[in-house]
């Protein structure tokens, strides 16, 4: 979880140690994001040398960060199993966009099935 409404406090948050496909994503946040704008949170996969924001999406629409708190949001994955198919090495990251006023104490989980 990330404890400060930074972006400096998501990026990369797991090294793929073994083949598998990503089969769920969950969310939750204990303060949500109180900026005029859309406050979100996507989850990427990075390959080889990809810097955040240069990943394929996971989810089909990112997470709202300005919805109910300790509410558990299970998103929706893209449709494109090549992007959520991980290799040994690949990285995921969050992947925020908005102004992160007030948000705090995000926690995500990936759920996987190995190959």
């Amino acid at each position: 979880g990330a404890d400060a409404a930074t972006a400096g406090n998501y990026g990369v948050f797991w090294i793929v140690p073994f083949e598998c496909v990503v089969s769920e994503i969950r969310e939750v946040h204990q303060t949500l994001g109180t900026d005029a704008g859309a406050v979100s949170l996507q989850i990427e996969r990075l390959q080889g040398t990809e810097a955040l924001d240069a990943g394929d999406a996971l989810l089909t629409t990112a997470f709202d960060l300005k919805g109910t708190i300790n509410t558990v949001n299970i998103g929706t994955l893209t449709a494109t199993l090549a992007n959520r198919t991980l290799n040994r090495g690949d990285r995921l990251a969050m992947d925020d966009a908005g102004t992160l006023t007030a948000v705090a104490n995000v926690t995500v989980v990936i759920e996987v099935t190995i190959l």
